[in-house]
């Protein structure tokens, strides 16, 4: 494993507690007595004790701050620096030169410091914070610093005896504008693209927006043409001087860092030195193949500023637009509201969607039959159309629409016939009900529609999981009026079933069928005797109420 990745390991578990005041419950309280503690650590001062960080909490803290923070008192802010000490952010150490007692010293004789990692922790929160909070930019000045550090480094370079320290200097001077270039730049093309991409662009905002970007864009794009050829031939020659690695080799010999983990840091400063020089020579020449990142940002750049001034065409149509399509809805919203029957929406909606049928177009096909009605006309053969209805927008002769056919004849005796399959099933579930709780041996002989309508339901049950451990299985028809309850037959035993149709030989089952508002009857109830016959009008007409 490569000697950073280790690092990362290790350091990963143990950054979770370091940050552990950011969400907790008083992270307000937790979050000021850091900032205190890290600007101590700025100044190169002594840690505090309890009373000097509650002191100066009060002393920074305003009326708008959180409740916790205008609340603390002692015991709140050693609380919170004893957790801190817990997770890691905290050092606490005896204070010898405050503890006036005895007592003092062994109860509450402490001072407390940020310890390394969570000055680390914290310095990394604030970069976080601060790169949320910036808005970015295209920065001419870091790019000019860019080309005169590189031709301050090669004349470093060429010196006969060069200076570590100031070549040092220069380099970690250099590595630091680009970053802040490049890092500010892309933040402040996706902003620009945010910005220009918004449906809803808001001409006040964009204003304010529009005339310094314009002048800010082209001034760094002249820059960036002016200073790109300048600083591809230094880093050339920068890249090729032959004592180019002795010296940074040199340089980093002064960089003051401590050895840690067996490592060599003016040799791990030396490779990455020269990894950014050349990450910096492909950013501004490129790679074989690739084109430069820095045309890459002259051209969003540019594009941009194309962005900016159709942005201001898009603001000038709207501004100009009599009404947009809101407004059409609106009114026809309204015309819908004021309709005083269902019948006049009706003829509204039609009128103003225009959707009815194309009675008009009359062309004929040779043989009708050929095509089916819902052929699409994509795929349907084409039908010739005469030269005189394609040039003068009439056909040779001019025929009345054809009748649009009445279906309401066709409509009724559908609609009977549904009626009468439906009282046809009622009367069959109403015999089927009729019959309480009886064996498939026991059935008398079945109509076809009570046959039918019997199969369908023990059907039902059989695709069920059993509901009891007997096995009893329960299922309820598909439109929710009728139940059935199927009992697993005794041992082996068959049973034949006679319809109107033949004969049908199957398990003896026991079946009971209700209707799903009716509960069946109790199971200690007595079970009426098995009809022979057809139930009586009273009977139907009973369940026929009771599943409808």
């Amino acid at each position: 494993m490569p000697r950073h990745q280790e690092t990362l390991r290790r350091a990963l578990p143990g950054a979770q507690p370091l940050l552990a005041y950011v969400t907790a419950d008083r992270a307000a309280l937790y979050r000021v007595i850091v900032d205190l503690l890290f600007s101590r650590v700025e100044q190169y001062q002594t840690p505090l004790r309890a009373e000097e960080v509650l002191s100066g909490i009060r002393a920074a803290a305003t009326a708008e701050d959180d409740p916790h923070v205008v609340t603390a008192d002692l015991a709140g802010v050693e609380s919170c620096l004893d957790q801190l000490a817990i997770w890691g952010n905290v050092s606490r150490t005896r204070d010898q030169l405050h503890s006036t007692s005895l007592r003092l010293y062994e109860n509450r004789g402490y001072v407390y410091g940020l310890t390394q990692a969570g000055e680390a922790a914290h310095r990394a929160l604030q970069v976080l914070e601060e790169d949320l909070e910036r808005s970015g930019g295209l920065q001419s000045t870091m790019l000019r610093n860019v080309g005169m550090l590189l031709l301050a480094i090669e004349s470093e370079l060429e010196r006969l005896a060069p200076d570590p320290a100031v070549l040092f200097t220069r380099i970690e001077e250099l590595h630091a504008n680009f970053r802040s270039m490049t890092s500010s730049a892309s933040v402040f093309m996706q902003q620009v693209d945010r910005l220009l991409s918004d449906p809803t662009l808001d001409s006040a905002s964009f204003r304010l927006f529009k005339a310094d970007t314009i002048a800010y864009l082209n001034g760094f794009i002249d820059d960036l043409e002016r200073s790109s050829a300048t600083i591809q031939d230094t880093l050339r020659r920068l890249l090729s001087h032959k004592e180019l690695d002795h010296r940074i080799r040199l340089a980093a010999t002064v960089s003051g860092e401590f050895p840690l983990n067996d490592t060599n840091p003016a040799s791990a400063w030396s490779e990455r030195v020269r990894m950014r020089l050349n990450g910096l020579h492909t950013w501004f020449c490129g790679a074989p193949g690739s084109t430069p990142q820095v045309e890459l940002l002259q051209r969003r750049a540019t594009s941009a500023v194309l962005g900016i001034v159709t942005a201001i065409e898009r603001l000038s149509e709207a501004r100009n637009r009599s009404a947009g399509g809101m407004e059409d809805f609106l009114a026809v919203a309204r015309l819908f509201q004021r309709a005083a029957s269902d019948e006049e929406g009706h003829r509204l909606y039609r009128g103003i969607m225009g959707l009815a049928a194309a009675r008009h177009f009359t062309l004929a096909e040779e043989d009708a039959d050929l095509v089916p009605p819902t052929a699409s006309w994509w795929e349907a053969p084409a039908v010739e159309v005469p030269a005189k209805l394609r040039t003068a927008g009439r056909a040779e002769h001019v025929r009345r629409a054809s009748r649009v056919p009445d279906y309401t004849a066709s409509k009724a005796a559908a609609a009977e016939q549904a009626r009468a399959h439906q009282r046809q099933v009622d009367v069959a579930a109403a015999e089927l009900c009729a019959l309480g709780k009886v064996r498939m041996s026991e059935l008398p002989v079945l109509s076809d529609a009570v046959f039918d309508l019997l199969m369908s339901m023990i059907e039902a049950a059989l695709h069920s999981s059993p509901s009891s451990d007997d096995g009893t299985r329960q299922a309820t028809s598909l439109d929710g009026r009728l139940s059935v309850q199927l009992m697993p037959p005794l041992g082996d035993s068959v049973a034949q079933v006679t319809t109107a149709r033949g004969k049908m030989i199957c398990q003896d089952y026991t079946v009971r069928i209700h209707s799903a508002s009716i509960p069946p009857a109790p199971a200690g109830a007595a079970v009426p005797e098995p009809r022979t016959g057809p139930a009586s009008p009273e009977t139907a007409s009973e369940v026929h109420d009771a599943i409808t």
